[in-house]
């Protein structure tokens, strides 16, 4: 064992309906909607305006339920609402997960 771990790094693809890319990164580039950042931050901190503390913590929230749900390929709209809702800015039809080790 060396020293340096492997770690797993989540790749996210987003497409639209007519299956264009919208979004192909990692997933702590994945820009979430403002509201949703802001609900989650109100669920979990009673926070209407939160500092960047709570924000950073809601957003790291979210992304791990996005990695929770596992990797493969999903329409969108057969996901549970609360992910649904993530993907809302980008018009996204089709969703990949997939982990990868660097």
């Amino acid at each position: 064992m060396g020293l340096f771990a492997k770690r797993r790094v989540t790749r996210l693809l987003l497409q639209d309906e007519s299956g264009r890319t919208v979004f192909d990164d990692r997933i702590e580039r994945l820009t979430l909607p403002e509201d949703v950042i802001l609900s989650m931050c109100l669920e979990f901190f009673g926070d209407p305006a939160p500092c960047e503390i709570h924000r950073g913590a809601a957003v790291s929230r979210a992304l791990s339920e996005i990695e929770l749900h596992g990797a493969g390929r999903f329409p969108v709209a057969g996901l549970p609402e609360r992910l649904r809702r993530y993907f809302t800015r980008y018009g996204a039809y089709q969703l990949s997960v997939e982990f990868l080790e660097k």
